[in-house]
């Protein structure tokens, strides 16, 4: 008969006195680690039989080992088949599948085992599910053990004998509560498996694999990890969880410990199912030093040179009492001297009398390393002769089609200035470069002059500028670059747009039309889109729509222009609106920008005087309003401004007409 569930936990968690003598039972000696050396028994993962559990997943036989003596004397138990004959028989396969396939008679325990025990043929079985990578296959570890408890004196409660039954007598059919294997925490190996060496300021990833007796892998375990408990510094900890293999890993973000050796400590603080275990280790922190030459950039021959440099850690602290090394030139000209760091991390050293070659020459500082810290070092160019400085001073603007004089100043390391020199400007770059060549004056002036700028427009409407003093015999080369805005034109013109959402009536959505669209060029030229003879919309018809956008160079003008020869607007509780002869016009150069609307107009039928001040309103009924002229300047322009001829705006937000609407600018003017 099949026991109850309830009995079946105080069966495996009771104590037990009774079983088969010499038979393994489920208490084992603490063992080796996973992968550990030197085992005199080695494991045969040979896959004798496969059998299924409750769950369908595959539970393998192996060939397993017996139980050994490790090389410290301890007694380790074996597990398989090897393990189970060391102690007695395998019991017949129809037992271990019937036994471990019924889920009343199996619980896991805390220690990831399965533990089972038949009711009916008393057969007591316990397996790991969890995958060995020991195995080098894809099943579980299998099977541990196999075998049948005694019964005790008294059946159990409530037992009704099997029938059928005559592989056990039936008076081991039913188990005594008290008679059923008991479940120890298992012992568990830990071993650390991180790094010795750690470098301060960098992240330390720590690991470390916990196995239980028999080696295999326990999983889903939180592992603590701490590096430098062992004073002299703040202790550092992170936590890791065991994976598949046992293996848990964590990252200290960043390393910071003395220098020289701290303890790297694991814990597994243990759990119903697995007692606590721990590993150590030594770390080395190194660390990492940065040298930084502070000393001049320019020297003489013939005069003395002071070197100077710092010497920091990872956190940028001074390392005093360090020795640095300096070294200046090449080969056998090189001139070298050493100095010790103060409590500033600085070191300074003098060459007495430089000689090295007049060009710039290499200037090294190094530190070898010592103790705790990593070696390091840093390097320099020193010029042995006058430098130079070149600065423009030209103008920060250009426009296209005009003149450009570019200028600049030379002057050497001291601040005065080089004469009879010759310095080239380049201004643009690529195939539209122009460039020009000036002669330094006393004051180390050199000018020249692009005689018709022509530089194409970018997207930030910049052109690159260089000049370049190309250097000799007694001073170093030197340039200077700069960014030139170019003046740039804008413009659009359309003949009308209109947006309606009218009640009762579909919506109507003209985009501007005939339409320029936006305008942006540098250079001279003229967009005319094709006149529209005619635009029909719902409430809205027109005809004689022409834009133009114009641009010229010295002067630099952008002039925008529509032209709309009639146009009829009626819209449900307005008076129709009818305009003709209308002509816009927005013309912009650097001095000003201005505006013109001119047209007729009707309301209602009845001919109304056009109002000629820019922005004038006209009220119609249900407070909608029509503007004539309406003028806005260009945000962000030099000078521009936007003309609308005529901007119908209905009340409440639900339309909106424009007929003649004109934009010019220009931008980054030079003048």
């Amino acid at each position: 008969m099949k026991r109850p569930v309830a009995r079946l936990r105080v069966m495996v968690l009771s104590v037990v006195a009774c079983v088969v003598a010499g038979l393994l039972g489920v208490t084992a000696a603490a063992g080796t680690a996973y992968a550990a050396p030197a085992n005199p028994n080695p494991i045969n993962w040979k896959v004798e039989k496969l059998f299924y559990d409750q769950y369908g997943n595959d539970v393998p036989l192996r060939t397993g080992q017996d139980d050994y003596t490790s090389p410290s004397g301890q007694m380790i138990d074996g597990f398989g088949r090897v393990h189970i004959q060391q102690h007695g028989v395998v019991p017949p396969a129809q037992d271990i599948q019937a036994t471990i396939a019924n889920p009343e008679y199996c619980i896991p325990g805390a220690d990831a085992r399965v533990r089972c025990t038949n009711g009916e043929t008393n057969l007591f079985v316990v397996y790991s599910p969890v995958p060995d990578p020991r195995s080098g296959d894809s099943y579980a570890f299998g099977i541990i053990t196999a075998y049948y408890i005694l019964p005790c004196f008294a059946p159990s409660p409530g037992h009704t004998p099997a029938s059928g039954r005559t592989s056990a007598p039936e008076s081991a059919a039913g188990v005594h509560p008290d008679c059923a294997p008991s479940v120890p925490a298992l012992p568990t190996t830990l071993t650390y498996t991180g790094p010795t060496r750690g470098t301060n300021g960098s992240p330390l990833t720590l690991s470390a694999s916990l196995v239980d007796d028999l080696g295999i892998p326990v999983l889903h375990k939180t592992l603590d990890f701490t590096v430098g408990a062992d004073g002299g510094g703040t202790p550092q900890s992170c936590q890791g969880t065991t994976g598949p293999a046992g293996t848990a890993r964590c990252t200290i973000g960043e390393l910071r410990q003395r220098s020289g050796a701290v303890t790297a400590t694991v814990t597994f603080a243990g759990d119903d199912g697995f007692k606590p275990s721990s590993a150590t280790s030594s770390l080395a922190p190194q660390s990492p030093t940065a040298v930084k030459y502070t000393g001049p950039a320019q020297a003489v021959n013939g005069r003395p040179l002071t070197l100077s440099a710092t010497l920091k850690d990872y956190a940028g602290s001074p390392v005093p009492d360090q020795t640095l090394s300096f070294r200046i030139g090449t080969g056998d000209a090189a001139q070298a001297c050493h100095a010790a760091t103060d409590a500033s991390g600085a070191a300074r050293c003098a060459i007495a009398d430089l000689h090295q070659p007049p060009t710039s020459v290499p200037v090294t500082v190094a530190f070898a390393g010592a103790d705790g810290y990593e070696p390091s070092s840093d390097s320099a160019t020193v010029a042995v002769k006058s430098p130079t400085t070149l600065k423009y001073t030209g103008p920060t603007r250009l426009a296209n089609g005009t003149a450009v004089t570019l200028s600049g100043v030379l002057k050497d390391y001291l601040g005065a200035p080089v004469a009879d020199r010759s310095v080239r400007f380049v201004l643009g770059e690529g195939t539209a470069a122009q460039s020009c060549e000036g002669t330094t004056d006393a004051a180390g002036t050199a000018r020249c002059t692009v005689g018709r700028a022509d530089q194409p427009l970018n997207d930030a409407a910049t052109v690159p500028l260089r000049a370049a003093f190309a250097g000799d015999a007694h001073y170093l080369a030197s340039s200077a670059n700069a960014t030139l805005l170019l003046e740039y034109y804008t413009g659009r013109a359309y003949g009308l747009s209109a947006e309606l959402a009218l009640p009762l009536l579909p919506p109507v959505a003209l985009p501007p039309q005939p339409d320029t669209g936006r305008v942006r060029t540098a250079s001279a030229g003229r967009t005319a889109p094709a006149c529209t003879t005619a635009v029909q919309a719902l409430v809205l018809t027109a005809d004689g729509l022409c834009p133009s956008v114009t641009t010229t160079l010295a002067p630099g003008t952008s002039t925008a222009g529509s032209r709309v020869a009639t146009a009829t607007i009626g819209l449900p509780g307005l008076p129709v609106i009818g305009v003709s002869g209308l002509t816009a016009t927005a013309t912009s150069t650097c001095e000003r920008a201005t505006g013109s609307a001119h047209l007729s107009l009707t309301i209602g039928g009845k001919a109304v005087t056009v109002p000629t001040a820019p922005n004038s309103g006209i009220s119609l009924p249900g407070g909608s309003r029509l503007v004539i002229n309406e003028q806005q300047p260009v945000s962000g322009a030099s000078q521009g401004i936007t003309v609308n001829a005529v901007h119908l705006v209905v009340a409440g937000g639900v339309g909106d007409v424009v007929l003649g609407s004109v934009t010019s600018a220009v931008h980054n003017c030079a003048a």
